[in-house]
């Protein structure tokens, strides 16, 4: 336990602390609080007889100015030349597909095996739509729900290039020409002047020959993943291949 010893004396001297016998130190000593000596504080004051403020009169025109063009404009040094330009007279050099650089495709070709043929039911028209749109999906028999492309051939045909396979569809059946493959549909459609179906995958490039009952393909042309792509047939009946990447 710690004892605390206080002890008055009549000079207003406090002691506070533990004897010091106990912890073999010597009593702490309070001093009175003394205030130095007393000291005078002189000021600097300003002179007598305050500000006197001069007052001229302002005329703003007698201030320096230039004239200032909120347009900006600056004259010419010289009057500009005019040269007419024409579109006839640029030099001009015919482009000729046969010309440039080609190399075969290298086609494999295949026994083409498509499914028979499925009846499919009437388009459904879309509740509380104002705009007369009709849904050809799995209710009615379509194997088709994430369709990429589709394409009108000359028979009227539609060639439908879907997750589920490329499948072609009369208004009544459709027939499922391909399987899927794993990772790669068929983003383009065409039909060329033999009638034979173009399409191009991530991973080739494929034509379908229904008199002969063939598929080829070939790795030459392919197109990267996520692509949009689509296949062109020119007046000459050369098929043209768009991609964005």
């Amino acid at each position: 336990m710690l004892a605390v010893l206080i002890s008055c004396s009549c000079n207003n001297r406090v002691e506070i602390g533990p004897p010091a016998k106990e912890l073999g130190y010597k009593q702490p000593v309070t001093l009175p609080l003394q205030f130095a000596a007393e000291r005078t504080i002189h000021f600097d004051t300003t002179k007598k007889g305050g500000i006197q403020p001069v007052s001229k009169k302002l005329d703003l025109s007698s201030l320096p100015s230039l004239p200032f063009d909120s347009a900006g404009f600056r004259p010419f040094a010289a009057a500009p030349v005019v040269t007419p330009f024409s579109f006839t007279a640029l030099p001009d050099t015919l482009f000729n597909p046969t010309a440039l650089p080609a190399k075969p495709l290298a086609f494999k070709t295949y026994v083409l095996h498509p499914a028979p043929p499925v009846k499919v039911g009437l388009p459904l028209s879309q509740k509380d739509n104002p705009v007369a749109i009709a849904d050809l999906n799995s209710k009615v028999g379509m194997p088709a729900n994430v369709v990429i492309s589709i394409f009108k051939d000359s028979h009227g045909l539609l060639w439908i290039s879907s997750a589920e396979g490329l499948l072609r569809y009369d208004g009544e059946q459709v027939q499922k020409m391909l399987e899927p493959k794993a990772g790669s549909v068929a983003a383009g459609l065409a039909e060329d002047n033999a009638g034979r179906i173009w399409f191009i995958e991530q991973t080739q490039l494929g034509v379908i020959d229904l008199h002969k009952g063939t598929v080829s393909y070939s790795s030459i042309l392919k197109v990267p993943n996520n692509n949009i792509s689509k296949i062109i047939k020119d007046r000459d009946g050369r098929l043209w291949i768009a991609k964005t990447a």
